[in-house]
């Protein structure tokens, strides 16, 4: 029974990165076409953030939403009985 959940979770977990991946190339790809394409990345290497993109506004909101992620693994990682 916990064996079929965990495979379901997984499943649906992958399913989700993958549809938001498919969402996020068609909808990059429909916004070049007319030119309006930015993006940013943030890499972490250990202590050491490697952050690019085109555009500030869209970098600050990435490295936002990078310490949001962080604070949240963070939480759990944290509160999980060990």
């Amino acid at each position: 029974m916990l064996e079929t959940l965990a495979l379901a979770l997984l499943t649906l977990g992958f399913l989700v990165v993958l549809v938001g991946v498919l969402l996020t190339v068609l909808g990059s790809a429909k916004a070049a076409r007319r030119g309006e394409a930015k993006g940013a990345f943030v890499v972490l290497l250990g202590p050491i953030p490697i952050i690019g993109g085109t555009d500030s506004d869209v970098i600050k909101l990435a490295i936002v939403l990078t310490i949001v992620v962080l604070l949240i693994m963070l939480i759990l990682l944290l509160g999980l009985p060990r």
